[in-house]
């Protein structure tokens, strides 16, 4: 079975900082793991730094950046931004790195490549989702429409408590926001998330499998729900629901990773 840090990932792309329980604070030098690439000891490293803005131009507080090496495919660094949408994330070697902002549920993705210098990015998130904006590529679904003002900022406050690693806090103001509409899909997917990272499978599902059913078009919960099966070895029913999840949303590597450990798993 393969192991728990995967939920950590899922949680990232859900919030934008959806990092779970393994959050860090704004502005943070970054987490870049010790020589990523597998580079010699007297191997200069680099930093990287940037901003990050929304889609009128202001600055992107607390949004979360990470850091892909291209070379092997895996997250080397993330950090937040801080007041000012800055950030700067150290001790990364030579190499080429996709670099991913998001904020809520805007990303943006742009490539850097570190050579014998340090690197310096500037981000532009994409407009979000309004209801106004229903039949464009920004769309939101019917189900999210439905969600009171009153739940969505519960929901809100819950984001940014997780942001903070205040998971206490953010799981009573998840609790109001269910309270209020207990078909919310995106909280009953960041409740079982949080509820999966702390080893809570079989609870866990419960939430995912309900947030389905609440919205069938909400990528990120047949995702999470996928990465729950699979924890559970239920390889078919992982398969299942991440085939609708990447149908929804075909560029979550995400999505494409958990398949590969449900084909794993069968095999």
């Amino acid at each position: 079975m393969k192991q728990q840090p995967i939920v950590t990932i899922l949680a990232i792309s859900l919030l934008g900082a959806f990092a779970a329980a393994q959050n860090r604070a704004p502005f943070s030098n970054g987490d870049a793991f010790d020589n990523p690439t597998g580079m010699s000891a007297g191997t200069r490293l680099h930093s990287l730094s940037g901003m990050v803005r929304s889609s009128d131009g202001q600055p992107a507080k607390e949004a979360r950046v990470e850091v892909t090496d291209l070379r092997t495919g895996q997250i080397v660094a993330s950090a937040y931004t801080n007041f000012g949408g800055a950030f700067e994330i150290s001790n990364l070697n030579r190499g080429t790195y996709e670099i991913v902002a998001q904020s809520g549920l805007a990303e943006v993705r742009e490539r850097v490549n570190l050579d014998e210098s340090d690197g310096m990015i500037g981000l532009r998130l994409p407009p979000v989702a309004t209801a106004s904006d229903a039949g464009n590529r920004y769309s939101v679904s019917v189900a999210q429409m439905k969600v009171p003002e009153k739940a969505r900022k519960a929901f809100n406050n819950a984001d940014s408590e997780v942001r903070k690693q205040k998971l206490e806090d953010a799981q009573k103001h998840l609790a109001d926001a269910l309270s209020i509409y207990p078909n919310y899909a995106e909280a009953l997917t960041l409740r079982g998330i949080l509820k999966l990272d702390a080893g809570q499978s079989d609870a866990a599902r419960v939430d995912l499998e309900q947030a389905v059913d609440s919205d069938n078009n909400y990528s990120m919960a047949y995702i999470a729900l996928g990465a729950t099966y699979n924890l559970l070895t239920r390889w078919d029913d992982a398969l299942r629901v991440l085939d609708r999840g990447v149908g929804l949303a075909p560029t979550s590597w995400q999505g494409y990773f958990e398949m590969g450990e449900s084909f794993h798993g069968q095999s």
